[in-house]
Protein backbone atom coordinates (compact mmCIF):
# COMPACT_ATOMS: atom_id res chain seq x y z
CA UNK A 1 0.00 0.00 0.00
CA UNK A 2 1.20 3.30 -0.94
CA UNK A 3 0.93 6.23 1.67
CA UNK A 4 1.17 9.41 2.33
CA UNK A 5 3.55 9.87 5.26
CA UNK A 6 2.71 12.73 8.10
CA UNK A 7 4.30 13.64 11.03
CA UNK A 8 2.75 15.00 14.43
CA UNK A 9 4.90 15.81 17.44
CA UNK A 10 7.29 13.79 16.34
CA UNK A 11 5.14 10.27 15.79
CA UNK A 12 5.02 9.12 11.95
CA UNK A 13 1.11 8.76 9.89
CA UNK A 14 0.23 7.36 7.01
CA UNK A 15 -2.49 7.97 4.84
CA UNK A 16 -3.49 5.30 1.84
CA UNK A 17 -2.67 7.11 -1.30
CA UNK A 18 -5.75 5.45 -2.95
CA UNK A 19 -7.98 7.93 -1.17
CA UNK A 20 -6.37 11.28 -2.66
CA UNK A 21 -7.55 13.30 -5.37
CA UNK A 22 -4.97 16.11 -4.80
CA UNK A 23 -2.79 17.23 -2.40
CA UNK A 24 -2.33 21.21 -2.37
CA UNK A 25 -0.52 23.54 -0.17
CA UNK A 26 -2.01 25.45 2.42
CA UNK A 27 -4.03 28.10 1.88
CA UNK A 28 -6.25 30.76 4.18
CA UNK A 29 -9.48 28.93 5.49
CA UNK A 30 -12.80 30.72 6.38
CA UNK A 31 -13.56 29.63 9.87
CA UNK A 32 -16.73 27.57 10.62
CA UNK A 33 -18.88 29.10 12.89
CA UNK A 34 -19.97 26.59 15.81
CA UNK A 35 -17.78 23.33 14.41
CA UNK A 36 -15.46 21.08 16.66
CA UNK A 37 -11.94 22.79 16.75
CA UNK A 38 -10.49 20.19 14.99
CA UNK A 39 -12.46 21.93 12.19
CA UNK A 40 -10.26 24.32 10.40
CA UNK A 41 -12.34 26.19 8.16
CA UNK A 42 -13.92 25.91 4.14
CA UNK A 43 -12.37 27.14 1.21
CA UNK A 44 -12.51 26.49 -2.61
CA UNK A 45 -11.62 24.23 -4.28
CA UNK A 46 -12.42 24.10 -7.96
CA UNK A 47 -15.36 25.85 -7.56
CA UNK A 48 -16.18 23.32 -4.62
CA UNK A 49 -16.40 24.74 -1.22
CA UNK A 50 -14.56 22.01 0.81
CA UNK A 51 -14.37 21.79 4.23
CA UNK A 52 -10.93 21.20 6.37
CA UNK A 53 -10.07 18.67 9.15
CA UNK A 54 -6.95 19.72 10.92
CA UNK A 55 -5.38 16.12 11.65
CA UNK A 56 -3.26 17.71 14.31
CA UNK A 57 -5.84 19.42 16.46
CA UNK A 58 -8.16 16.31 16.09
CA UNK A 59 -5.16 13.65 16.64
CA UNK A 60 -2.86 14.92 19.32
CA UNK A 61 -5.26 18.24 20.15
CA UNK A 62 -3.31 21.31 18.93
CA UNK A 63 -3.39 23.55 16.05
CA UNK A 64 -1.38 22.53 12.85
CA UNK A 65 1.74 25.46 12.49
CA UNK A 66 1.71 27.27 9.05
CA UNK A 67 4.49 25.93 7.90
CA UNK A 68 5.63 25.16 4.08
CA UNK A 69 5.60 21.42 4.65
CA UNK A 70 2.18 21.67 5.72
CA UNK A 71 -0.52 20.20 2.64
CA UNK A 72 -4.18 20.13 2.67
CA UNK A 73 -5.13 16.50 1.09
CA UNK A 74 -8.01 16.81 -0.60
CA UNK A 75 -10.04 13.28 -0.90
CA UNK A 76 -13.24 11.86 -1.53
CA UNK A 77 -15.51 11.78 1.23
CA UNK A 78 -18.92 9.65 0.91
CA UNK A 79 -18.28 9.32 -2.72
CA UNK A 80 -20.68 12.48 -2.98
CA UNK A 81 -18.34 15.18 -0.88
CA UNK A 82 -14.76 16.37 -0.98
CA UNK A 83 -13.20 17.13 2.19
CA UNK A 84 -9.99 18.65 2.88
CA UNK A 85 -7.66 17.01 5.42
CA UNK A 86 -4.81 19.49 6.51
CA UNK A 87 -1.64 17.00 7.43
CA UNK A 88 1.63 18.05 9.09
CA UNK A 89 5.19 18.03 7.44
CA UNK A 90 3.47 15.99 5.01
CA UNK A 91 6.09 15.93 2.20
CA UNK A 92 6.70 12.16 1.28
CA UNK A 93 4.99 9.09 0.30
CA UNK A 94 6.17 5.16 1.33
CA UNK A 95 5.04 1.89 0.66
CA UNK A 96 3.79 -0.22 3.03
CA UNK A 97 4.03 -3.78 2.89
CA UNK A 98 0.75 -5.84 4.04
CA UNK A 99 3.23 -8.12 6.36
CA UNK A 100 4.56 -5.14 8.22
CA UNK A 101 1.06 -4.95 9.79
CA UNK A 102 2.30 -5.85 13.45
CA UNK A 103 -1.21 -4.35 15.53
CA UNK A 104 -4.38 -4.04 14.28
CA UNK A 105 -6.38 -1.38 16.24
CA UNK A 106 -9.81 -3.62 17.00
CA UNK A 107 -8.51 -4.79 20.34
CA UNK A 108 -7.97 -1.81 21.49
CA UNK A 109 -10.62 0.19 23.37
CA UNK A 110 -10.76 3.87 21.69
CA UNK A 111 -13.04 6.16 20.46
CA UNK A 112 -10.83 7.48 17.53
CA UNK A 113 -12.11 4.87 14.73
CA UNK A 114 -10.15 6.01 12.45
CA UNK A 115 -6.87 5.35 13.49
CA UNK A 116 -6.00 2.12 11.63
CA UNK A 117 -3.15 -0.98 11.52
CA UNK A 118 0.45 0.25 12.88
CA UNK A 119 2.96 -0.73 11.08
CA UNK A 120 6.97 -0.88 10.92
CA UNK A 121 8.70 0.89 8.09
CA UNK A 122 12.55 1.19 7.79
CA UNK A 123 12.64 0.68 11.70
CA UNK A 124 9.78 3.69 12.51
CA UNK A 125 6.22 3.03 13.79
CA UNK A 126 3.83 4.30 11.28
CA UNK A 127 0.41 4.71 12.77
CA UNK A 128 -2.02 4.40 9.40
CA UNK A 129 -5.28 6.56 9.79
CA UNK A 130 -8.53 6.09 7.47
CA UNK A 131 -11.25 8.48 6.88
CA UNK A 132 -13.84 6.25 7.91
CA UNK A 133 -14.86 7.94 11.76
CA UNK A 134 -13.47 11.20 11.21
CA UNK A 135 -16.82 13.10 10.71
CA UNK A 136 -19.46 12.10 12.78
CA UNK A 137 -23.26 11.96 11.50
CA UNK A 138 -24.09 15.39 13.45
CA UNK A 139 -20.88 16.98 11.97
CA UNK A 140 -21.72 15.50 8.48
CA UNK A 141 -24.91 16.98 8.62
CA UNK A 142 -22.92 21.11 9.79
CA UNK A 143 -20.51 20.45 6.76
CA UNK A 144 -21.94 19.07 3.93
CA UNK A 145 -25.16 21.32 3.15
CA UNK A 146 -27.08 19.90 -0.01
CA UNK A 147 -24.70 20.15 -3.09
CA UNK A 148 -22.73 22.86 -1.55
CA UNK A 149 -20.84 24.68 -4.26
CA UNK A 150 -18.98 28.06 -3.86
CA UNK A 151 -20.05 31.08 -6.58
CA UNK A 152 -17.35 32.23 -8.82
Amino acid sequence: MICLRFCIDDFFYGFDCEKIVEVVPWVPLIPVIGAPEYVSGYFNYRGRITPVIDLTMLIRGHVSENILSNRIVIVHYEKEHLLGLLMADATETIDIDASNKKLQNSGINTEASYMGDIALEDGSVIQLVGIDGLVSPELKDQLFKPDRKSKE
